[in-house]
């Protein structure tokens, strides 16, 4: 029994060896300084500057909130930025039909635009 536990920690020990060999290599390749293989922030490479989209509809008010509210949390560079794309997804679809509200193609030319990149 002895010897199986001997082997299984030595198996253990070398996969711990190896991690934190791979930990030192990322290191040096990134210039980074992750101490357990994963850092304090994600490491964020900076996207294309927000712009909002020019319609020759109008866009309601709420929808519109939800819009300069994206804006925000891209420009204050947010880790919930996919929660604010998913407002704005889920306001133009409430949006759609109506004598005030958007067509299917203009929900889906907003959802578009801002939904389905990354900023």
């Amino acid at each position: 029994m002895g010897k199986m536990y001997e082997s299984i920690i030595q198996g253990l020990q070398e996969a711990i060896d190896d991690a934190q060999g791979k930990i030192q290599l990322k290191n040096k390749l990134t210039g980074s300084e992750y101490t357990h293989g994963v850092p304090e922030r994600p490491v964020r490479v900076k996207m294309p500057e927000f712009t909002q989209l020019k319609t020759d509809y109008t866009i309601p008010p709420m929808l519109q909130k939800d819009i300069d509210a994206l804006q925000k949390g891209v420009e204050e560079d947010v880790l919930y930025v996919d929660c604010l794309q998913d407002e704005v997804r889920q306001s133009a679809h409430g949006y759609t039909g109506g004598e005030d509200g958007l067509t299917e193609e203009q929900a889906e030319e907003i959802i578009t635009y801002y939904c389905r990149r990354r900023w």
